[in-house]
């Protein structure tokens, strides 16, 4: 992650780095987004075997929350080249969650699901 730091400050001096950050981050981004996922549908898919633990809710939870956590800290680096690519001046939260709205849906959804799993291995849904 230090290495991507100073990367990202090399940026603000050339375009073409900028643009190779903006894109290599994009990509961490979504791959991190993409294995929260793939972690969630592989807990509901155990549960729907009907193996119940409290080692797979505490597994899948640490999973989906260690890659959300990581794709955050990548966010704040994109966002960082964004600011310095374009010079923008500091959001309004309106405006905030419009640039972030994919992120806020993301989330919204794992963290749905798995909520889902943990009420239905308890019993609580059916």
């Amino acid at each position: 992650m230090e290495a991507w730091t100073r990367i990202v400050l090399k940026a603000a001096s050339d375009e073409d780095l900028a643009i190779l950050a903006v894109t290599e981050l994009s990509e961490k981004i979504r791959h991190l987004y993409n294995l929260a996922l793939g972690v969630v549908a592989l807990y509901l898919a155990v549960l729907a075997l009907g193996v119940h633990g409290v080692y797979i809710h505490l597994i899948a939870s640490a999973a989906t929350a260690a890659s959300i956590y990581r794709a955050k800290q990548w966010r704040e680096l994109l966002t960082l080249v964004e600011e310095i690519i374009s010079g923008d001046p500091p959001m309004g939260v309106r405006s905030w969650i419009d640039r972030n709205g994919d992120d806020l849906i993301f989330i919204g959804t794992a963290i749905a699901l798995y909520l889902y799993g943990l009420l239905h291995s308890l019993g609580i849904l059916p």
